[in-house]
């Protein structure tokens, strides 16, 4: 079980550094491919966030195979002898260093810290995602209120233009405040009792368009594995980055299939602002495709339907804070580079793994070599060695001389 946290600590620390490179593999990306098509920079950010993932089971993969391949002591006899191993030869043999035990403790006690933080995270946006997913399924079960039969024609035939294959439901409810899509496998498009009223024909038939255009896609079922992989990595600014992108360009794409079923963009903007105007009044739901767009975004939405030149700033002015929050970090990284460098070692793994069980299973063997040590220190103290050193030449001398004298007495 130790191996498996460990190994999981070690994945979300070097989660860190992957992150942040793919990260910036992906805004150089963005830059060179500025002009392509929405479906390609949308498949260019999934790609992004499936890199990430990749890593993460890469590293943690990698990780385990040297935990599990590193035999674990049987006994304290054996467990001193491999520990010994891994001490400089200046030591003693069976001598455990005070201060490595004590690094290795203190750096179990941080991989523990770090899995319960992880952890932590992971249950809270669980519940939050949860919450969403049962708001969803009480959308379900209230919204039985069936469309006006004008409204029910324009979304038949936007469904068959569409070539969906697959029955799609179509309901009105007034607990939502903008069109959103919900369901995987059993999709149902719920309207705003709101958008009836205030949204003309066409314009309405834009607005299912764009939902149909969400079914055809199965953004639904990426919704749901997207929200699952910025559960696991909550603590990442760039994952939340990238999911962000995949979440404003799958909104793109749905943008122009509407449009090529129902080309009329002055019409479909109109549409947009209006709903908009209804939707920032209400909460969004965490696991529904309601766009979970801001104002900036809508507005280069828009922008972008009516053909205009979409206006990029430069950039914020960087801000001192920011400055020091950089600074920060990255002494931070530099100090922590060391040691998460040596994690790829699978000779530190296993030193820094079993290190406490090294200490507490060869305390009883400490106790018994420790009167024996003390004891041979003893025998071998400076006077002894003065002692024996001066008695040496004496015994040489007696040893030649008598030889000798065997020698004159037999002559």
């Amino acid at each position: 079980m130790s191996h498996t946290l460990d190994a999981i600590a070690w994945t979300l620390i070097h989660f860190c550094w992957q992150a942040a490179a793919i990260a910036g593999i992906y805004r150089l990306s963005t830059v060179l491919l500025a002009r392509s098509t929405s479906q390609t920079r949308y498949l260019i950010a999934v790609a992004a966030m499936l890199m990430m993932v990749g890593a993460a089971v890469g590293t943690f993969a990698w990780q385990m195979r040297w935990a599990t391949s590193s035999p674990a002591p049987h006994n304290a006899a054996s467990t001193i002898e491999d520990a010994s191993l891994a001490l400089p030869r200046t030591m003693a043999p069976g001598f455990i260093s005070q201060h490595q035990g004590v690094a290795g403790s203190t750096q179990a006690n941080l991989l523990r810290w770090i899995d319960g933080f992880w952890v932590l995270g992971v249950v809270v946006l669980s519940v939050r995602s949860l919450g969403g997913w049962w708001m969803i399924q009480r959308l379900r079960a209230t919204a039985i209120a069936d469309a006006p039969e004008q409204v029910r024609e324009s979304f038949r035939r936007i469904f068959a233009a569409m070539g969906l294959r697959r029955p799609v439901l179509l309901r009105v409810s007034s607990a939502v405040a903008g069109p959103i899509t919900v369901g995987a496998l059993r999709a149902m498009v719920l309207l705003p009792l709101s958008a009836i009223t205030l949204l003309g024909p066409d314009e309405l038939e834009m607005v299912l368009a764009h939902e149909l255009a969400h079914v055809r896609r199965a953004d639904f079922f990426c919704n749901l594995a997207q929200t699952l992989v910025e559960t696991l990595f909550f603590f990442h600014p760039a994952v939340w980055w990238i999911g962000n992108r995949i979440r404003h360009e799958r909104e793109l794409c749905c943008d122009d299939l509407a449009l090529k079923v129902c080309p009329n963009p002055v019409t479909y903007a109109t549409a947009l602002f209006r709903l908009e105007e209804q939707r920032a009044r209400h909460w969004r739901l965490a696991m529904a495709l309601d766009g979970h767009q801001t104002s900036q975004t809508l507005r280069l939405r828009i922008a972008r339907i009516l053909g205009e030149p979409v206006a990029r700033s430069g950039g914020r002015p960087v801000q001192p804070f920011s400055l020091v929050v950089a600074c920060v970090a990255l002494a931070v990284s530099l100090t922590a580079a060391r040691p998460v460098v040596a994690s790829l070692n699978p000779a530190h793994l296993s030193a820094s793994t079993h290190i406490a069980s090294i200490q507490v299973s060869a305390a009883p063997q400490v106790k018994v070599i420790k009167p024996a040590l003390a004891a041979a220190t003893h025998l071998v103290s400076p006077g002894a060695l003065l002692e024996a050193a001066a008695s040496e030449p004496q015994e040489k001398q007696l040893d030649a001389a008598q030889p000798l004298g065997s020698v004159t007495s037999t002559a």
